[in-house]
């Protein structure tokens, strides 16, 4: 298979996991990113893919099960917080470590999602 094609099929199982389960489907196309493009490219192209599928995820979530929005509030502000030093940061921090780090990151929410 193509490597637009492999992109194409996990883009489109990233957006469907992200909106059944309202995040999420980076951990489905990084891993797809990262055998295709050179080191810090694949984190860059995940988080800009991700921009837009989170938009529709959210738009689609208030639309059939909207929150009360005072609970994401506090989630809202460290989620901003969080995104400005991460990506402050993300041209500092070695490729190496930010694969173990996405690597550990997608363990530990697999294990969570089972217990």
């Amino acid at each position: 298979m193509k490597a637009a094609n492999r992109q194409r099929l996990a883009g489109a199982a990233a957006g469907v996991v992200n909106g059944i389960f309202g995040g999420g489907g980076g951990t489905v196309l990084l891993p797809v990113l990262a055998r295709e493009l050179p080191g810090r490219q694949a984190f860059a192209v995940c988080v800009a893919a991700m921009l837009p599928m989170c938009a529709v995820s959210a738009a689609a979530g208030l639309l059939h099960a909207p929150p009360p929005l005072w609970q994401a509030a506090p989630c809202l502000a460290g989620g901003l917080l969080g995104g400005v030093l991460g990506g402050l940061t993300f041209g500092k921090v070695p490729v190496g470590l930010l694969r173990a780090a996405a690597g550990l990151f997608m363990v530990y929410g697999g294990v969570r999602y089972l217990l």
